[in-house]
């Protein structure tokens, strides 16, 4: 699913964090994303239908801002799940995210690391 350690080195890189901080940042994302998997599960399991892996093969990574208090992170996200929904991580406010248009795709990740 998501690799830890290349999002904590991603929160590391792009907003110099250090290590306990990314770290912490990483497993806040991690954490909320199993529970928004499992809130889809228990969704799906109650409308009688089987759970499919399909449904969470496409994930967003980008960089996302709260109009709110102006924080940013990185957000990991299935693609199907709105900006709406997303909760800042500073204020808790629920649907003032925008992303900035900074995109990180895997691909590229392991273009760049496999040098070092």
């Amino acid at each position: 699913m998501i690799n830890r350690d290349k999002l904590i080195a991603a929160y590391m890189k792009e907003y110099n964090l250090p290590q306990d901080v990314a770290e912490k940042r990483a497993d806040q994302t991690i954490a909320k994303l199993e529970e928004m998997y499992k809130q889809k599960q228990d969704n799906s399991n109650t409308e009688g239908e089987e759970d499919s892996e399909e449904e969470f093969e496409e994930w967003v990574v980008s960089e996302v801002i709260c109009v709110k208090c102006l924080e940013r992170w990185i957000a990991v996200r299935p693609s199907d799940v709105l900006l709406k929904k997303l909760q800042c991580p500073r204020c808790s406010y629920i649907g003032a995210a925008i992303e900035t248009g900074e995109e990180f795709y895997a691909e590229e990740w392991d273009e760049e690391n496999s040098e070092e």
